[in-house]
C-alpha cells in the first residue's frame, strides 16, 4: 500500500505530466484530474473531468480524497497546475466567456480545490502540502495577457493568505507558489502563433525557442520538485526555479 499520494490538475500534458512522472519516481501514487488521459500514466489514476465545471470538480475531488484517506496515508500533496493563457490580445478584444473561463481555471479552481483539501484533511495528522504552479507573469505585466497575468497574481496572493490562515491550524498545510520558468509546452506554441498586434513580445518568445532556451517539461518538473523537497522553504513563499 502506497503511503504517499499526489493529486494534480492537468497531469496529462506539459509541466503537469512532467510533475506526475517526477513524483511517481519518488514513490507517490498519482491522481491526475484533466480533460484528457496519457498513455505514459496508464498505470496511474487518471480521472477525466471538466475542471471549469466547479460542481463536477468538487464532487470528483472530494470522492478521491475520501478514497485516499481510507488508506491511512502518511502524506498527501496537491499540485494546482492546470491553467490557460486565455485570449492573447488586448483586453477589449477578449470575450466575456473567454475571460470567465480563464479566471475560473487559473484561479477559481485552485482556490476551490485548496479549500476542499484543507477542510477534508483538517483533522488528519499527516504531511500535507500544496504547490500552486504560478508564473513570472504574476509580477510582470505582459501586453495581451490581461487575464493570465491577473489570475497568476491572484494565485500568489491567495497562497500567502492561506499560509497565514494555516498558522493557527492544529495540523497545518504548507503551501507554496512556484514559477516553473519558460517551458516548451503547448502553451508556448500557442504564444508563438499570435501576431505582434496581439502580443508585443512575440519575437522574444520565438527567439527563445530558436535558441533552445526553453526548459523541457521534465527539466521544469525536476526544478519544481527540488524546491518542494526543500524543507527550509516556509509556507506562503513565492519562488522561481530560476532564482
Amino acid at each position: 500500500m502506497t503511503m504517499k499520494h499526489l493529486l494534480i490538475t492537468g497531469g496529462s500534458k506539459g509541466i503537469g505530466n512532467g510533475l506526475a512522472l517526477r513524483f511517481k519516481a519518488e514513490g507517490y501514487t498519482i491522481w491526475s484530474f484533466a480533460r484528457s488521459t496519457n498513455e505514459i500514466l496508464a498505470e496511474e489514476n487518471q480521472i477525466t473531468c471538466d475542471l471549469t465545471n466547479l460542481k463536477e470538480a468538487e464532487e470528483t475531488f472530494s470522492k478521491t480524497l475520501a478514497k485516499i484517506l481510507a488508506e491511512s496515508p502518511q502524506e498527501i500533496v496537491l499540485i494546482n497546475n492546470a491553467g490557460t493563457l486565455g485570449t492573447v490580445d488586448r483586453l477589449e478584444n477578449n470575450s466575456v466567456d473567454s475571460i470567465d473561463t480563464a479566471i475560473r481555471l487559473n484561479l477559481s479552481v485552485p482556490m476551490a480545490l485548496t479549500a476542499i483539501f484543507i477542510k477534508k484533511l483538517e483533522e488528519a495528522d499527516l504531511k500535507k502540502e500544496i504547490i500552486n504552479i504560478s508564473s513570472g507573469a504574476a509580477v510582470s505585466p505582459y501586453y495581451g495577457w490581461s487575464t493570465y497575468c491577473s489570475s497568476k497574481a491572484a494565485v500568489d496572493m491567495f497562497t500567502q493568505v492561506v499560509a497565514k490562515e494555516q498558522e493557527t491550524a492544529s495540523y497545518p498545510v504548507r503551501i507554496l507558489s512556484i514559477y516553473p520558468g519558460i517551458v516548451d509546452t503547448n502553451m508556448q506554441t500557442e504564444i508563438r502563433s499570435r501576431n505582434k498586434e496581439q502580443f508585443e513580445l512575440i519575437d522574444k518568445f520565438i527567439e527563445s525557442k530558436e535558441q533552445n532556451l526553453l526548459s523541457s517539461p521534465a527539466e521544469a518538473a525536476n526544478a519544481v520538485y527540488e524546491l518542494f523537497a526543500d524543507s527550509s522553504l516556509k509556507s506562503g513563499e513565492i519562488t522561481d526555479v530560476r532564482s
